[in-house]
């Protein structure tokens, strides 16, 4: 167990999931799980951001030695999307300062606020997504790491969040460094975080999962994850580096049967305008992303604006903090995802 996660040889210290009642979601697989953590009794740990609080849904006391009550999400009113099965989206791009937590969480957000069950995935050890959304996890909570090395099951690493009750995470930390050792020496690396998941594969419509920003084991099993992959891409010379890195990654991948999974967008990140004018730079940095990858794999782009760090930092969308124009890019991508998985 790497250091500072001890975790082992205490009862009911394991940080619960979901006690949901939509119950036609539910393989056998999963309601046996469900039953499994109704019945043992766990407690939400303290120590875990407000961020995270589940719902403010506590029913009964952890004194009573019960199963805390946790919202269960809003059903979809597309319930031909669910009969699927989740669909896992990677947000990677092989730099840093390309969008990627982003655009993971406003895309989460507005799924989630759509009606569809999200699950959002923290893979880079820098961790900024669980810190944006929820804040730092208690030091005794199960998180990605876990889930990974099969300590606990997939379930005791995923949270309710409070700013929607259909949106989820299995949060990072700076542990998670401490896997790549073990995906390297498992012989399934490159598939082991699709493997883990598969318990969820009908109680959630949507996974985003936040890549690391560097080739890594990590990288590696997030992308054999994924069924579509969005690379957000800086308007610069670094960001169409980190393009063309990520493309050979997956390339690779897909070459050695390690992943099926498509690019379903580019999206370019930072475009900058002085005042109604496109800078040259940003202009001529989106033009060799689309002969790259073609026009039609390059989406909108998000524009350099202040807007999107406010939406973040109040965990809202674009739209609810009154800016619909710059939502855009976002609802371009859903309906790329939605066309890609056939609604």
């Amino acid at each position: 167990m790497p250091e500072g996660k001890n975790k082992g040889g205490r009862k009911n210290t394991h940080i619960g999931l979901i006690q949901r009642r939509l119950d036609i979601w539910l393989t056998p697989l999963e309601s046996a799980i469900f039953d499994t953590i109704k019945n043992r009794g766990e407690y939400f740990a303290d120590g875990v951001r407000q961020g995270i609080n589940y719902q403010q849904t506590v029913k009964q006391t952890i004194s009573e030695g019960k199963m805390v009550q946790v919202t269960s999400p809003v059903k979809s009113q597309n319930s031909s999307t669910h009969s699927r099965g989740m669909v896992t989206i990677v947000v990677s791009s092989l730099a840093g300062g390309q969008g990627k937590t982003t655009v993971s969480m406003l895309l989460g957000l507005l799924l989630a606020r759509a009606g569809h069950p999200t699950l959002l995935v923290d893979a880079d050890p820098q961790h900024s997504l669980t810190d944006w959304i929820a804040g730092a996890p208690a030091h005794d909570a199960p998180t990605l790491l876990e889930c990974l090395t099969n300590k606990v099951p997939v379930q005791d690493c995923i949270y309710p969040l409070d700013i929607d009750p259909n949106l989820f995470l299995i949060p990072s930390d700076d542990q998670l460094d401490n896997v790549q050792d073990y995906l390297a020496s498992s012989g399934m690396g490159a598939m082991l975080l699709k493997k883990r998941l598969e318990p969820m594969a009908t109680a959630f419509e949507y996974c985003i999962i936040d890549a690391p920003p560097q080739r890594s084991q990590i990288s590696l099993t997030v992308i054999g994850a994924g069924d579509l992959i969005v690379v957000p891409v800086e308007a610069s010379v670094k960001g169409y580096g980190s393009l063309i890195r990520t493309i050979d990654l997956i390339k690779n991948l897909q070459i050695n049967g390690a992943t099926t999974a498509q690019i379903v967008g580019v999206i370019p990140f930072r475009d900058r305008f002085v005042g109604n004018n496109q800078t040259t730079s940003s202009k001529e940095s989106i033009d060799a992303m689309r002969d790259e990858v073609g026009s039609a794999l390059v989406l909108s782009s998000i524009v350099e604006s202040e807007r999107y760090k406010q939406a973040i930092n109040q965990r809202k969308t674009l739209t609810e903090i009154g800016y619909p124009d710059l939502e855009h890019p976002l609802k371009d991508l859903a309906s790329k995802i939605n066309l890609a998985v056939g609604n």
